[in-house]
């Protein structure tokens, strides 16, 4: 007994000693060229203690001198080093693709280079470069095969992605998914993202089964750490202006002839103190061209010269105003400002975050207002049992959002503009607005003694009296409880929520061209997820297994209310439902849509260099027909082959090829017909006065009716050269849409006007590139490049020829030509009309009058590019950097309204100068003008013609090929200028601060519709193939600061 307790004794004393010499290690961690490494993990082996660093890889832990601390950080291979010193310096080296990890469909954590298909994953430090506006933005130019669609620079709306062209019979968009829920693009905040992961088709997004179908877009957002509590602080503010107009003439005003109009005095309708006004010159007010006189500085009376005021009466002269368009438009503002709060203990972590943004666009009376909330937090209940919650609110409030397209209600104010103005206009007149008499005032005028609205009202009116408002709210997240069964099987349960409510007004302004009225709307949307999954995960001596099995019970509600008066409003004025003249149009619609699933993925690894990826995925959709084969089945298979693993060669050799992957893969995945396709319902309507009748929907379908499917294959290799610093990454695919659900026209004697059926093979084949170059590498200096280039090409196979169905109208832009699936041709045939061109001298046929003759139905380019790309450059000098986005797209058309109308209406700069005999376009070609047309009569005799300018221009209209431009274009996106302040040495506790001059759409270095005020990257509404009325590019600079504490 006594030996015992003297053996007692000693080990007491011995822990008591061991105890006494822990003492605090400090550091700091760093890359190999010397720069900091945030959050990196700093642990003691074979112990649970651990600590993160800060923002400036700084740190601070207990530790023994005979103690080895383990350094590991994303990005960088681990590393052990001895705790024998009290201050240490460590530097990491960077893991290439050895350890990098990215995120994959179901928010599944892989090693990238297990993965059997082309993934790219885009970190904050690389979208937030040049602090992105939204999430479409941020892969801009980044990553290779997706196509941005309609960049917001003078708009509210988030651009569209697409991903590896199209495979179906319309547009397709790829989901977004926020940790596991699908939510659109405003809701996310890029403050608050870790990373983003593009799947870009079927091989990656089989396991989101019938929702996916056109790829995904996986954003994993930042969680707390287990560390002290640190804040982030990031604030940006931004003013921009309009960057691209079209060339407008200054020679001629409005009219639709060069001769004067004169007032004439008429004592039976003019007051007696008008006739001191007779005779004098008046602008020809009620045409909205400017085919008129010459701006020569003549005395004439102006339109404003008609309403009460100083103005009345007075002769001013008639002059260009160039910049009247410009100066309309007004300074862009945008504020956006986040913070966020986290820290945590050994056992539980927190994040909150919190973004506040501000946008004015460049037109007056418009705002957005928007302020985001999230809070993620996690607890380690038991070393078995953990729970972590997600939760994600947002507020937005919106006023004034400006109409895209060709409109007749005078919405679209550069559509105005660009197509139906007059150049001798003053834009301050126009700003004055309202009548002292009553009402507006308006620049087209119908006469003297009657000043309304001929076509158009005062664009001031327009943005100030009739505007729509907008709102909504947002909640959505998730809560996870997760149980480690074994140490290789675990089992987690997912309760998901996105709920939206929505709503907003809108008005058309009393006392104007239009009907006033007033309409109103609310609506909500709802989902929601419960989700199982077991898993497991061990490895079998060489051989290593990670399967997961689960379930998912998805419910979808939408309701939408609306409401909106009839035959104007009973009170001027008055914006209320209550206030109108006949019954209002009331209307209520509400769907149900269920989605139940099965899925399974199995990851299996030999010495982790040679790797296969096989998932399943089951759904049963609601809106297929229940008794029926109403459940569909995706699948998909990929591998990899990391050869550099398992090659004996020199050391010298690894050093020129330090990482090489082959892979392969193949996936489907499918489209469900809408919601109560299969289930009509009734229509609702008041054909017969306001009695309310219920009828039959016209539009049937096919019994035999299925989902669209879409199969790709994928094969590609991935390299890194000299010690990675050199990477390349290369995807050749091939995906094929099959089935799809399209709704046909037929005969009335059917008893029916449309059915729904299966048809069609869409092809899209091509490839996605990626280039990775560390061109200089030294502590103070480096110069980065990252270069991506995409080819795609979408081929109509087949449609239903059997059935005789060989062409299928998309679509039809204002005024122009179609765009088609027509078989054998690349998917997006623009069809019209062009010239008819004499085979043996290439010249039109052309009648004696001038005119052109025509062929109609023809095939007059492709709405697609052939290639797209973008490249990243940075380069650094010690603290300072300077990074540039560079984008562009090669191939493609589309067809521009704005030309169109801009050249009919005589307001392009190409409607005035001098022909080939020194006179002026705009003179009679008696006189010597006009414009010249060579062709040929249709006998082939060659025939030259003068054609007055106006009626030359005024005979293209129905002609396409005029109005067409290629989509193509290079630009510079994006440019920023960072300056690092090391603060930590001034303010002790306070992180590094970033000083960053940004610059927005700083350069469209080409572009051939330039030449028309048309930047291609920015087609409204997503469209690719036409515009109706363009708003223009804004160009912005801005400043940001970030730092931490």
């Amino acid at each position: 007994m006594r030996k015992l307790a003297s053996l007692l004794a000693v080990l007491m004393l011995f822990n008591a000693l061991a105890f006494a010499q822990q003492r605090e290690v400090s550091g700091s961690i760093k890359s190999e060229e010397g720069t900091n490494i945030p959050f990196a993990s700093v642990t003691v082996k074979g112990t649970a203690t651990g600590v993160s660093a800060d923002a400036n890889g700084k740190f601070s832990i207990q530790a023994a001198p005979n103690a080895t601390l383990v350094i590991s950080a994303v990005g960088y291979e681990p590393k052990e080093v001895s705790a024998r010193s009290t201050t240490i310096t460590v530097s990491l080296k960077a893991a290439g693709n050895l350890q990098e990890v990215v995120v994959t469909a179901l928010g599944i954590s892989k090693q990238k280079k297990s993965i059997g298909y082309q993934i790219s994953s885009v970190s904050p430090e690389e979208f937030n470069k040049v602090r992105a506006t939204d999430i479409s933005s941020a892969l801009a130019g980044k990553v290779p095969g997706v196509q941005l669609l309609g960049t917001p620079s003078s708009n509210f709306g988030e651009g569209e992605l697409r991903l590896r062209g199209i495979s179906g019979l319309s547009n397709q968009s790829p989901i977004y998914v926020v940790d596991g829920t699908i939510v659109n693009l405003s809701a996310i905040n890029l403050d608050d993202v870790e990373s983003i992961s593009v799947l870009k088709g079927p091989v990656a997004s089989a396991l989101y089964g019938v929702r996916a179908a056109s790829g995904a877009i996986e954003v994993k957002l930042k969680k707390g750490s287990k560390r002290k509590p640190t804040v982030t602080v990031n604030s940006l503010t931004e003013f921009g202006n309009v960057a691209l107009l079209p060339k407008y003439q200054n020679e001629y005003g409005g009219g639709y002839s060069q001769e004067w109009e004169t007032f004439t005095y008429n004592p039976s309708i003019h007051p007696a103190s008008w006739a001191a006004f007779n005779g004098q010159k008046l602008v020809e007010y009620g045409a909205d061209e400017s085919w008129g006189p010459r701006m020569d500085g003549t005395l004439v009376r102006e339109w404003f010269s008609w309403y009460p005021g100083d103005d009345f009466g007075k002769e001013t002269p008639f002059s260009p105003h160039p910049n009247n368009v410009k100066d309309f438009y007004t300074t862009s503002k945008r504020y956006n400002n986040n913070v966020s709060f986290e820290g945590g203990g050994e056992n539980s972590s927190f994040r909150f975050n919190y973004n506040n943004r501000y946008q004015e666009l460049p037109f007056p009376n418009t705002k957005r207002q928007e302020n985001l909330f999230a809070f993620r937090g996690s607890l380690n209940i038991t070393p078995k049992l953990t729970v972590s919650t997600n939760v994600n609110y947002s507020v937005i409030d919106q006023l004034g959002d400006r109409s895209e397209g060709y409109t007749n209600d005078g919405q679209n104010i550069s559509q105005n503009f660009n197509q139906w103005f007059q150049r001798q206009l003053d834009i301050k007149k126009l700003r004055d607005y309202k009548n002292p008499a009553g009402g507006y005032k308006t620049w087209n005028i119908r006469s003297p003694i009657d000043t309304r609205a001929a076509y158009w009202d005062n664009m001031y009116y327009q943005v100030y009296e009739s505007f729509r408002r907008t709102w909504q709210n947002r909640i959505f997240g998730d809560i996870n409880i997760s149980y480690k069964i074994l140490p290789f099987l675990s089992f987690s349960t997912i309760a998901r929520a996105s709920v939206l409510n929505y709503g907003g007004d809108g008005r058309i302004a009393s006392y104007g061209l239009e009907i006033p009225s007033y309409n109103i709307n609310n609506g909500t949307f709802q989902e929601y997820n419960f989700e199982n999954r077991l898993e497991f995960n061990k490895r079998f001596g060489n051989f290593g297994v990670r399967q997961l099995v689960g379930s998912n019970f998805m419910t979808q509600a939408r309701k939408y209310n609306s409401a909106s008066t009839v035959g104007g409003l009973s009170v001027p004025g008055l914006y209320s439902i209550t206030a109108s003249i006949d019954r209002p149009s009331v209307g209520n619609t509400w769907l149900d849509y269920r989605l139940n699933s099965l899925y399974t993925s199995g990851s299996y690894d030999y010495k982790n260099f040679l790797f296969l990826d096989v998932t399943l995925r089951n759904d049963w959709s609601s809106t297929l027909l229940p008794g029926r084969k109403n459940n569909f089945l995706y699948p998909s298979v990929a591998s990899s082959f990391v050869f550099t693993d398992i090659l004996e060669t020199s050391a010298k050799f690894k050093e020129i090829l330090s990482f090489g992957k082959l892979r392969a893969a193949f996936g489907r995945t499918g489209t469900a017909p809408d919601p109560y396709i299969l289930n009509p319902t009734y229509g609702l309507g008041t054909p017969y006065g306001s009695n309310p009748t219920m009828s039959v929907p016209t539009s049937v379908y096919d019994v035999n009716l299925k989902p669209a499917l879409t199969k790709e294959y994928e094969i590609g290799t991935e390299l890194k050269f000299l010690k990675n610093r050199i990477g390349l990454d290369f995807a050749w695919y091939r995906r094929d849409g099959t089935d799809q659900i399209v709704n046909l026209s037929v005969t009335n004697s059917s008893g029916a006007s449309s059915v729904y059926l299966n048809a069609g093979l869409i092809r899209s084949e091509g490839f996605d590139l990626s280039l990775d170059i560390a061109a200089v590498k030294t502590r103070d200096f480096s110069w980065d490049v990252q270069f991506n280039v995409s080819k795609n090409k979408s081929k109509v196979v087949d449609l239903d020829t059997a059935k005789g169905l060989r062409n299928l109208n998309l679509g039809t832009a204002s005024f122009g030509p179609s765009v088609n699936a027509r078989v054998g041709e690349k998917w997006g045939a623009i069809i019209g009309t062009r010239p008819l061109i004499d085979e043996k001298t290439g010249l039109p046929v052309i009648t004696s009058a001038g005119n052109w003759v025509r062929q109609t139905n023809q095939i007059l380019g492709y709405s697609l590019p052939d290639y797209m790309g973008g490249a990243v450059t940075t380069i650094r000098y010690k603290n300072i950097s300077f990074t540039g986005t560079f984008t562009f797209q090669k191939g493609g058309m589309f067809y521009s309204t704005t030309r169109l109308w801009n050249l009919y209406s005589g307001l392009s700069a190409e409607t005035v100068g001098n022909n080939d005999k020194g006179n002026p376009l705009r003179d009679d070609p008696a006189d010597g003008g006009g414009i010249r047309l060579d062709g040929v009569l249709a006998d082939g005799t060659p025939k030259t013609v003068y054609v007055e300018a106006q009626t030359y221009y005024s005979n293209m209209y129905g002609l396409h090929t005029p109005f067409l431009s290629k989509s193509s274009y290079f630009k510079m996106a994006e440019a920023k200028l960072n300056y690092t302040i090391k603060a930590n040495s001034l303010i002790k506790g306070v992180n590094d601060i970033n000083v960053s001059l940004i610059c927005r759409n700083p350069w469209l270095i080409s572009a051939p519709a330039k030449k028309w005020g048309i930047d291609p990257s920015e087609l409204e509404n997503g469209n690719s193939y036409y515009e109706g009325g363009q708003l223009p590019m804004v160009r912005s600079y801005g400043i940001n600061l970030t730092f931490g504490f």
